[in-house]
């Protein structure tokens, strides 16, 4: 660790780490953590340990405040949540005394850099020309800070139609360019792209897809307009069914972006694609910038998405017939044939027949049980002609005589060892018991000679030798 005498947070790491749920954890902010990590590498010591530099950044509960930083300074105000907010070089060297003030100005110029310059002057802007939509995909994006994602929020910087395509007649999300869209994006003072969203807005509507954002103020602007927006919509229906797309020629296929939702279209009396419901003569489902996935399903041809795709056999299938008729052996790693896997007792694997016949810790069964002819060694035994049984106590037991194997209709009932009933006249006298209704009960009384040790042994109280 960073020397304790020099780092408050240090005795506090052990109780960070087996607390994920700690307020410094909540607050976490990675990029910041990692430029704070990377202003206190240099520091280490010998007996530092990998990472402790990026566990006291977290212990820090930095967060950003426009061009200042604000950050817990002890580890008083770490449990009482009280930050103090300053300029970044000052506060960090006011945190840690004992970096110099060349590292400190270093951090200030890379805080200002990741998270105060690239929020200045942001601006929405519009348009529904196919050009724009090809710039605003291809144009360079301001350095990410760590955004909120989810519920409709999708990293900008992730984006798969963020590429140029220049192999392509066109960018791919040019065909948005029909009228029936507006793209609607978030650009900082330097011109640099913070968030986009495309819209439906054909009939009046106002319709947003996913936003896509590297940060959150960006998400807060580009929201804020799209809900101004929707509210004052004539239409407010939300659907892009009926939305026409640009229909361009590629390849021997046709231009299609990949489409975050309403992935199907047909040919528009007009020539253009249009969105469709259900019936669909191209998909807008693939990443490569055109029509036609290269993969098709070897069972219901239909295409499938390279993110989805599933092999077996050397084919590949779409998800929904992969798993009609392959199962994953979790022995050999190969998807086999549904009708070559087999039930294994006493594991929770999966076996091709393949792989449960040749695996020297799943045994044969004698007899099937449960619908299983294998079972895993764990839960077998071995009777003494060498066949394996599974054990369930709810229907076999072994004999602690002869270690053979018996139905539990021939266990004798008493208090041990496990006997058959034939085996438990060598010990017991077998008594019949009618109640009332003439119902027969057997009753096992130990033989007067004999007795049971504290471990339940049976033993000859005349000359104490036990089974």
């Amino acid at each position: 660790m960073l020397p304790s005498a020099i780092c408050p947070f240090a005795p506090k790491l052990a109780e960070f780490d087996a607390s994920q749920s700690s307020i410094a954890y909540e607050a976490l902010n990675r990029p910041l953590c990692n430029l704070v990590k990377e202003t206190l590498e240099p520091y280490k010591t010998s007996n530092t340990q990998h990472g402790d530099a990026f566990r006291i950044a977290i212990a820090l509960g930095a967060k950003t405040e426009g061009k200042l930083i604000s950050l817990y300074l002890s580890v008083s105000d770490m449990e009482n949540n009280k930050r103090t907010t300053g300029k970044a070089g000052k506060l960090l060297r006011k945190a840690f005394p004992f970096i110099s003030e060349k590292s400190a100005e270093s951090f200030a110029v890379k805080y200002k850099d990741l998270f105060y310059t690239p929020t200045q002057g942001l601006i929405v802007k519009t348009s529904v020309d196919p050009e724009s939509f090809a710039q605003v995909y291809t144009m360079k994006q301001a350095p990410a800070s760590d955004p909120k994602l989810g519920n409709g929020l999708s990293s900008l910087a992730a984006s798969c139609m963020r590429y140029s395509f220049n192999h392509l007649d066109c960018h791919p999300c040019s065909i948005y360019g029909s009228g029936d869209f507006k793209m609607v994006w978030v650009e900082n003072s330097s011109g640099q792209l913070m968030a986009r969203c495309v819209v439906a807005i054909r009939g009046g509507k106002f319709a947003p897809s996913n936003v896509y954002t590297n940060s959150d103020i960006a998400t807060k602007t580009i929201q804020e307009y799209l809900t101004a927006e929707s509210d004052n919509a004539e239409n407010q229906n939300d659907s892009w069914i009926n939305c026409r797309l640009l229909k361009v020629e590629s390849n021997g296929g046709f231009i299609a972006p990949y489409l975050d939702h309403y992935q199907c279209a047909v040919e528009s009396s007009y020539g253009n694609w249009r969105l469709s419901n259900n019936s669909f003569e191209i998909e807008f489902n693939t990443t490569s910038g055109e029509s036609g996935s290269p993969y098709q399903c070897e069972n219901c041809n239909c295409s499938v998405h390279e993110d989805e795709i599933c092999f077996a056999n050397d084919s590949v299938f779409c998800e929904s017939c992969y798993c009609d008729n392959f199962t994953h052996c979790d022995s050999c790693e190969e998807s086999c044939d549904n009708s070559e896997i087999v039930k294994v007792l006493g594991t929770h694997g999966t076996f091709c027949e393949y792989c449960a016949s040749n695996n020297e810790d799943i045994l044969t069964l004698e007899t099937e049980y449960d619908g299983a002819t294998f079972a895993h060694i764990d839960s077998c035994v071995i009777d003494s002609d060498g066949y394996a049984h599974h054990v369930d106590s709810n229907t076999w037991f072994q004999s602690d005589i002869d270690s053979e194997i018996y139905n539990n209709d021939d266990l004798a009932d008493v208090p041990t060892p496990n006997l058959t009933q034939m085996q438990a006249l060598e010990f017991y006298t077998l008594t019949i018991v009618k109640d009332e209704n003439q119902n027969r009960t057997r009753v096992y009384t130990l033989k007067h000679w004999l007795g049971l040790d504290s471990c339940g042994a049976i033993i000859d109280n005349q000359l104490e030798l036990g089974l």
